[in-house]
């Protein structure tokens, strides 16, 4: 006969393992929402590129038959003009369009985007495609935002700032409208500026720079603290500016 002592045990155990299962089925959810996202992502910019290449195989058709056609002594400038200007017009198709999105947004009342950004940006493809997006004319540079005054406004960066460790910035980008890091922090090789407009699961990049936040601050409080019980004048130097 089993004592109270094992029933005890056991059934603190089986409260362990459902708690357990419950997490896992909480991260194997995560990830699939994840993926989803990520396909879908994917399926936008294929099909975005698909379109393209259509539209050029059809442009180098109609050169090919342009040059059957033009006399052997004919200057080829002629068809250097006309494929250069087409391929401008692709171009500017392509700013149009993701300018439109901005005009589309702001016309919703969604734009700029000011909660939850990276859900966001992550959740949304026509976001995703301005993000994601660069040209002579539709540039993300960095730029200092300020108040009607023309103070400065310094807000946390939607990448790296991890709510219990604020991580502030006075720099947006100047197309996505988001408050971003513009150095390299926490042993990453590019900033969190550029990791926005570079990576392709935004909400994992996210999740990658608030640890490595997280982790940097920890330490950070750590090592001040055996500075101060080993007699040393000061801490580490405040976070840089950012």
């Amino acid at each position: 006969m089993s004592s109270p002592g094992n029933v005890s045990s056991v059934a603190e155990l089986l409260e362990q393992n459902g708690a357990q299962l419950a997490q896992l089925t909480d991260s194997a959810t995560k990830t699939e929402d994840t993926l989803a996202v990520m396909k879908a992502l994917l399926e936008t910019n294929v099909a975005t590129m698909n379109r393209m290449n259509g539209e050029i195989a059809g442009l180098r058709r109609e050169v090919a038959s342009l040059r059957r056609r033009l006399p052997a002594d004919e200057d080829e400038a002629l068809i250097v003009n006309l494929v250069g200007r087409t391929e401008a017009d692709l171009h500017r198709q392509c700013d149009e369009e993701v300018e439109g999105i901005v005009a589309k947004k702001t016309a919703e009342g969604k734009w700029p985007v000011k909660r939850r950004r990276v859900e966001t940006f992550a959740k949304d493809p026509e976001l995703n495609s301005l993000r994601l997006h660069s040209s002579a004319t539709v540039e993300h540079s960095l730029c200092i935002v300020r108040n009607p005054t023309g103070q400065e406004v310094r807000n946390p960066c939607a990448l790296c700032n991890s709510g219990t460790n604020k991580r502030k910035s006075r720099y947006a980008c100047s197309n996505c409208g988001v408050h971003l890091c513009n150095k390299k922090r926490d042993g990453f090789a590019i900033s969190c500026h550029e990791a926005w407009h570079h990576a392709v699961d935004l909400m994992e990049e996210r999740r990658r720079r608030m640890e490595a936040t997280e982790k940097y601050t920890a330490e950070r409080k750590a090592k001040k603290g055996q500075e101060g019980k080993g007699g040393g004048e000061g801490g580490n130097a405040p976070v840089a500016e950012l």
